[in-house]
């Protein structure tokens, strides 16, 4: 009964759940990505020989780790690269909305 049901729900709407799935990648994809530079951009600038941008980059990493704690550093870092993805999957792809 049970599989009866989900393979009529796939055959309905299976192309709309792989049409969500890649949707669903190309967003982790393009978060990461964001993500990895920022990261890299703040871990180049606490390595380097100007202390303004040393300052600027400490001060960035401690007021997020301090103020939100690391779990809510996470989050934030996530809603900032998620909101930036969408923003750019917008862009390369000219749709106006996430539907399917």
């Amino acid at each position: 009964m049970l599989a009866q049901n989900i393979m009529k729900l796939l055959q309905k709407y299976g192309v709309n759940f792989l049409n969500g799935l890649g949707t669903t990648l190309l967003l982790a994809l393009i978060s990461v990505s964001i993500g990895c530079v920022i990261g890299a951009l703040v871990a180049i600038l606490r390595l380097g020989k100007s202390k303004v941008l040393r300052a600027v980059a400490t001060v960035y990493t401690e007021v997020i780790r301090d103020c939100f704690g690391n779990a809510a550093a996470y989050s934030t870092v996530l809603t900032i690269t998620s909101v930036l993805s969408l923003l750019l999957f917008f862009k390369l792809t000219g749709r106006r909305d996430i539907s399917v």
